[in-house]
């Protein structure tokens, strides 16, 4: 059997990233608490096309929030559902931050998933 990281990394091949969980980028539009579109510019790499995955943004902010890409749109515009992991769906300005995240209950649930 695979040790951990050979199946996390073949998981995270299965879903198509074409970037670094270290990536970074920017939203290039000012967010309203409401809003659930996101046009984004990432520094290195491609924004993954299949969703979900998760986006940090304002990583160590007061502003800091997890959201969950749903849906990909040339542009690249993403479509999210905000306020996960326990953060709240707060303002943030034009050219704020991304990364992409790995929560540790996303973390939870991938390793529940290999053992099984």
């Amino acid at each position: 059997m695979p040790d951990l990281t050979t199946r996390l990394h073949r998981e995270h091949l299965a879903t198509g990233y074409t970037t670094s969980l270290d990536d970074e980028g920017a939203v290039k539009n000012q967010v309203d608490a409401d809003d659930t579109v996101l046009k984004l510019q990432i520094a290195n790499g491609v924004l993954p096309s299949k969703a979900p995955y998760l986006l940090v943004l304002e990583d160590g902010t007061e502003r800091f929030e997890v959201v969950k890409v749903t849906k990909v749109a040339p542009g690249p515009v993403a479509t999210v559902t905000r306020a996960r992991e326990g953060t709240a769906a707060v303002e943030h300005p034009a050219l704020c931050t991304f990364t992409f995240g790995v929560t540790d209950q996303e973390l939870a649930d991938l390793v529940a998933g290999l053992t099984k």
